[in-house]
Protein backbone atom coordinates (compact mmCIF):
# COMPACT_ATOMS: atom_id res chain seq x y z
CA UNK A 1 0.00 0.00 0.00
CA UNK A 2 1.23 3.49 -0.88
CA UNK A 3 0.59 6.69 1.07
CA UNK A 4 0.75 10.21 -0.25
CA UNK A 5 2.89 12.54 1.86
CA UNK A 6 -0.21 14.18 3.39
CA UNK A 7 -1.60 10.83 4.58
CA UNK A 8 1.77 10.02 6.13
CA UNK A 9 2.20 13.34 7.95
CA UNK A 10 -1.39 13.79 9.17
CA UNK A 11 -1.18 11.41 12.19
CA UNK A 12 1.93 13.11 13.63
CA UNK A 13 1.67 14.46 17.16
CA UNK A 14 3.87 16.96 18.96
CA UNK A 15 7.23 15.44 19.84
CA UNK A 16 7.24 13.01 16.91
CA UNK A 17 10.49 12.97 14.96
CA UNK A 18 10.96 11.42 11.53
CA UNK A 19 14.33 10.27 10.23
CA UNK A 20 14.67 10.18 6.44
CA UNK A 21 17.69 8.06 5.60
CA UNK A 22 19.13 8.19 2.10
CA UNK A 23 22.17 7.22 0.04
CA UNK A 24 24.49 9.68 -1.75
CA UNK A 25 22.86 8.69 -5.07
CA UNK A 26 19.30 9.42 -3.87
CA UNK A 27 17.26 12.59 -4.27
CA UNK A 28 15.91 13.44 -0.79
CA UNK A 29 14.98 16.91 -2.00
CA UNK A 30 11.85 15.42 -3.65
CA UNK A 31 10.39 14.23 -0.35
CA UNK A 32 11.50 17.44 1.36
CA UNK A 33 9.74 19.53 -1.30
CA UNK A 34 6.47 17.62 -0.98
CA UNK A 35 6.54 17.71 2.83
CA UNK A 36 7.15 21.48 2.92
CA UNK A 37 4.36 22.14 0.41
CA UNK A 38 1.98 20.05 2.53
CA UNK A 39 2.92 21.96 5.69
CA UNK A 40 2.42 25.29 3.91
CA UNK A 41 -0.99 24.25 2.61
CA UNK A 42 -2.00 23.41 6.19
CA UNK A 43 -0.78 26.82 7.34
CA UNK A 44 1.84 25.36 9.66
CA UNK A 45 4.86 27.34 10.80
CA UNK A 46 8.19 25.92 9.71
CA UNK A 47 11.88 26.32 10.43
CA UNK A 48 14.71 24.85 8.40
CA UNK A 49 17.87 23.86 10.25
CA UNK A 50 20.48 23.90 7.49
CA UNK A 51 23.64 21.96 8.26
CA UNK A 52 26.63 22.72 6.02
CA UNK A 53 24.63 24.27 3.14
CA UNK A 54 22.50 21.18 2.48
CA UNK A 55 19.51 23.48 1.88
CA UNK A 56 21.39 25.11 -1.00
CA UNK A 57 22.11 21.68 -2.50
CA UNK A 58 18.42 20.77 -2.26
CA UNK A 59 17.16 24.00 -3.86
CA UNK A 60 19.75 23.75 -6.65
CA UNK A 61 18.64 20.22 -7.55
CA UNK A 62 14.97 21.18 -7.35
CA UNK A 63 15.56 24.15 -9.66
CA UNK A 64 17.37 21.93 -12.17
CA UNK A 65 14.37 19.57 -12.14
CA UNK A 66 12.07 22.47 -13.07
CA UNK A 67 10.39 23.03 -9.71
CA UNK A 68 9.55 26.44 -8.29
CA UNK A 69 11.66 27.05 -5.17
CA UNK A 70 10.84 30.71 -4.53
CA UNK A 71 8.59 29.88 -1.57
CA UNK A 72 11.38 27.85 0.08
CA UNK A 73 13.58 30.94 0.30
CA UNK A 74 11.01 32.66 2.54
CA UNK A 75 11.16 30.00 5.26
CA UNK A 76 13.02 31.00 8.47
CA UNK A 77 16.36 29.20 8.44
CA UNK A 78 18.92 28.48 11.14
CA UNK A 79 22.29 28.14 9.48
CA UNK A 80 24.72 25.59 10.95
CA UNK A 81 28.11 25.92 9.28
CA UNK A 82 28.56 25.85 5.52
CA UNK A 83 29.39 28.52 2.96
CA UNK A 84 26.35 28.96 0.71
CA UNK A 85 23.44 30.80 2.32
CA UNK A 86 19.89 29.74 1.52
CA UNK A 87 16.49 30.66 2.92
CA UNK A 88 15.63 33.57 5.22
CA UNK A 89 18.48 33.15 7.68
CA UNK A 90 17.40 34.21 11.18
CA UNK A 91 20.33 32.78 13.11
CA UNK A 92 23.77 31.21 12.63
CA UNK A 93 25.25 28.59 14.96
CA UNK A 94 28.84 27.40 15.10
CA UNK A 95 28.78 23.58 14.80
CA UNK A 96 32.35 23.21 16.04
CA UNK A 97 31.62 24.26 19.61
CA UNK A 98 31.55 21.67 22.38
CA UNK A 99 28.54 19.45 21.72
CA UNK A 100 26.74 20.56 24.90
CA UNK A 101 27.22 24.23 23.98
CA UNK A 102 25.95 23.57 20.47
CA UNK A 103 22.91 21.64 21.72
CA UNK A 104 21.98 24.36 24.22
CA UNK A 105 22.41 27.12 21.65
CA UNK A 106 20.34 25.26 19.08
CA UNK A 107 17.57 24.50 21.58
CA UNK A 108 17.57 28.15 22.71
CA UNK A 109 17.21 29.40 19.13
CA UNK A 110 14.32 27.02 18.52
CA UNK A 111 12.56 28.26 21.66
CA UNK A 112 13.08 31.88 20.57
CA UNK A 113 11.91 31.68 16.97
CA UNK A 114 9.52 28.72 16.90
CA UNK A 115 5.93 28.82 17.96
CA UNK A 116 4.20 25.77 19.46
CA UNK A 117 3.43 23.14 16.81
CA UNK A 118 6.15 24.41 14.47
CA UNK A 119 7.53 21.79 12.07
CA UNK A 120 11.33 21.68 11.95
CA UNK A 121 13.12 20.35 8.88
CA UNK A 122 16.70 19.42 9.79
CA UNK A 123 18.83 19.06 6.66
CA UNK A 124 22.30 17.51 6.56
CA UNK A 125 22.17 15.76 9.92
CA UNK A 126 24.74 13.19 8.79
CA UNK A 127 27.31 15.90 8.11
CA UNK A 128 26.75 17.40 11.55
CA UNK A 129 26.99 14.08 13.38
CA UNK A 130 30.25 13.25 11.60
CA UNK A 131 31.93 15.96 13.69
CA UNK A 132 31.41 13.97 16.87
CA UNK A 133 31.30 10.35 15.76
CA UNK A 134 34.94 9.74 16.74
CA UNK A 135 34.03 10.52 20.33
CA UNK A 136 31.30 8.21 21.69
CA UNK A 137 30.85 10.40 24.76
CA UNK A 138 30.17 13.51 22.67
CA UNK A 139 27.86 11.58 20.39
CA UNK A 140 25.83 10.32 23.35
CA UNK A 141 25.57 13.85 24.73
CA UNK A 142 24.28 15.06 21.36
CA UNK A 143 21.49 12.48 21.34
CA UNK A 144 20.52 13.17 24.94
CA UNK A 145 20.80 16.97 24.87
CA UNK A 146 19.16 17.54 21.51
CA UNK A 147 17.16 14.55 20.30
CA UNK A 148 15.72 13.19 23.54
CA UNK A 149 15.02 16.51 25.26
CA UNK A 150 13.27 17.83 22.14
CA UNK A 151 11.03 14.78 22.08
CA UNK A 152 10.27 15.00 25.80
CA UNK A 153 9.21 18.65 25.59
CA UNK A 154 6.73 17.77 22.82
CA UNK A 155 6.54 21.29 21.40
CA UNK A 156 7.51 20.55 17.80
CA UNK A 157 7.46 17.92 15.08
CA UNK A 158 10.75 17.32 13.30
CA UNK A 159 11.82 15.77 10.01
CA UNK A 160 15.53 14.91 9.94
CA UNK A 161 17.30 14.21 6.64
CA UNK A 162 20.53 12.22 6.99
CA UNK A 163 22.87 10.80 4.37
CA UNK A 164 23.84 7.23 5.30
CA UNK A 165 27.02 7.52 3.26
CA UNK A 166 28.75 10.10 5.47
CA UNK A 167 28.52 8.17 8.75
CA UNK A 168 29.78 4.87 10.07
CA UNK A 169 27.07 2.19 10.27
CA UNK A 170 27.29 2.08 14.08
CA UNK A 171 26.73 5.85 14.30
CA UNK A 172 23.65 5.63 12.14
CA UNK A 173 22.35 2.75 14.22
CA UNK A 174 22.54 4.96 17.33
CA UNK A 175 20.63 7.71 15.55
CA UNK A 176 17.93 5.25 14.51
CA UNK A 177 17.67 3.92 18.06
CA UNK A 178 16.69 7.34 19.42
CA UNK A 179 14.13 8.22 16.73
CA UNK A 180 10.59 6.80 16.63
CA UNK A 181 9.82 7.03 12.91
CA UNK A 182 12.21 6.05 10.10
CA UNK A 183 11.81 6.35 6.34
CA UNK A 184 14.28 4.89 3.84
CA UNK A 185 14.34 6.30 0.33
CA UNK A 186 13.89 3.85 -2.53
CA UNK A 187 14.26 4.11 -6.31
CA UNK A 188 16.50 7.14 -6.03
CA UNK A 189 13.99 9.10 -3.96
CA UNK A 190 10.82 8.47 -5.97
CA UNK A 191 9.34 6.71 -2.95
CA UNK A 192 10.22 5.77 0.63
CA UNK A 193 9.58 2.74 2.81
CA UNK A 194 8.47 3.09 6.43
CA UNK A 195 10.94 1.03 8.47
CA UNK A 196 9.82 2.11 11.95
CA UNK A 197 6.77 3.90 13.27
CA UNK A 198 4.99 4.61 16.55
CA UNK A 199 1.93 3.03 14.92
CA UNK A 200 3.01 -0.50 13.89
CA UNK A 201 0.39 -0.72 11.13
CA UNK A 202 2.39 1.84 9.14
CA UNK A 203 5.56 -0.28 9.04
CA UNK A 204 6.25 -1.64 5.56
CA UNK A 205 4.04 0.88 3.77
CA UNK A 206 5.44 3.14 1.06
CA UNK A 207 5.31 6.93 0.98
CA UNK A 208 5.37 8.78 -2.36
CA UNK A 209 6.33 12.47 -2.64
Amino acid sequence: MKLRIDRFLEPLTLGDTILVRYLPTDHPELLFYSAVRYALEKGENMIIADSFSTFHVFTTLLTLSGRDVAFLRDIPTVRIGGIAQEGRVVSTINPFNDVSIFAREFAKKMEEIATPETMIFFLGAGKLLSIWENNPYDLSRFFIELVMKTRIKRRFCSVIFANVGVLRPETFEKLEFYLPIILELKEGGRKAEILKHVHPEFVGLEVVP
